[in-house]
């Protein structure tokens, strides 16, 4: 688990997305720091996503 502000580009997260059970290991593209949050571009295959997490959100790296 690593939080959010220390999410690095290539490193690959395990995140529930659209219906409840429906996983995907995302690969991080691209973190914008902001003052309050992390804007984080990432893809699963063809599928592109953006989130956007608190500083301190834990999430689940698996690479």
């Amino acid at each position: 688990m690593v939080k959010a502000k220390d999410l690095k580009v290539g490193q690959v997260v395990r995140l529930e997305c659209g219906d409840a059970g429906n996983w995907g290991n995302f690969e991080v593209d691209k973190i914008t720091a902001l003052e309050d949050s992390v804007d984080v571009l990432c893809h699963y295959g063809v599928i592109h996503m953006e989130f956007s997490w608190e500083l301190d959100k834990m999430l689940e790296v698996i690479e």
